[in-house]
Order: C-alpha cells, then sequence, then structure tokens
C-alpha cells in the first residue's frame, strides 16, 4: 500500500453498514446478518466501484466542492453506477473520506 492509498477502516463502518444492508437486504435498518458481513461487503463492493467513482468526480472536484451541499453533488454525479444502493448513502461514505484523498489513492 502506497501513502497515497486509504483504506475504509472502522472510522466509516456507519456508512459501510448502510451500504452493505442496502446491497444485500435491499433495505436499511433491518440486520438480518452479523454486521461484519455487511461492512466487508460494502468494502469489496466500493474497491470495485472506485476507479468508476473516481472518473466521475475527481474531473469534476473543483465544481464538487464549490456546491453548498456536498453530499448532494456527489450523490447527483455518481447517480449514474452506483445501481442497488441509494446514492447519497455512497456519497456520505465519499465526503467522509474525503474527495483529495479519494482522488489521489489513485496516483
Amino acid at each position: 500500500m502506497t501513502s497515497n492509498n486509504f483504506y475504509l477502516d472502522h472510522t466509516f463502518n456507519a456508512e459501510l453498514l448502510e451500504i452493505g444492508t442496502e446491497l444485500l437486504d435491499g433495505q436499511k435498518g433491518v440486520l438480518k446478518r452479523n454486521k461484519e458481513e455487511y461492512i466487508e461487503h460494502a468494502k469489496k463492493w466500493f474497491e470495485e466501484k472506485k476507479k468508476e467513482i473516481i472518473g466521475i468526480l475527481c474531473s469534476k472536484q473543483e465544481f464538487i466542492e464549490e456546491q453548498s451541499d456536498l453530499n448532494i453533488a456527489v450523490a447527483d454525479l455518481i447517480s449514474s453506477i452506483v445501481i442497488g444502493v441509494a446514492p447519497i448513502t455512497v456519497a456520505k461514505l465519499i465526503t467522509k473520506v474525503g474527495l483529495d484523498k479519494l482522488c489521489n489513492s489513485e496516483k
């Protein structure tokens, strides 16, 4: 792992749990499995989508950062690629990670 990479550690568990629940069970707030299973599934899903997300967001980073609500701006831009998960849920994770950190993770 290089210094530019980031890892979705325990500080992102709330957002990952939401994503995992939506992916595996199709709804938020109803846990039918172990929390760790949801979180690990969400991490794998995010890693699979990361390059695509970076491709969309990082080319528009300046525009996004000028918006009054980063979550809404990010959700709007990624809505076409996050099928099966509410874009706002993924946007919350991305804004918590930080757009700079995400965009620099692939350099």
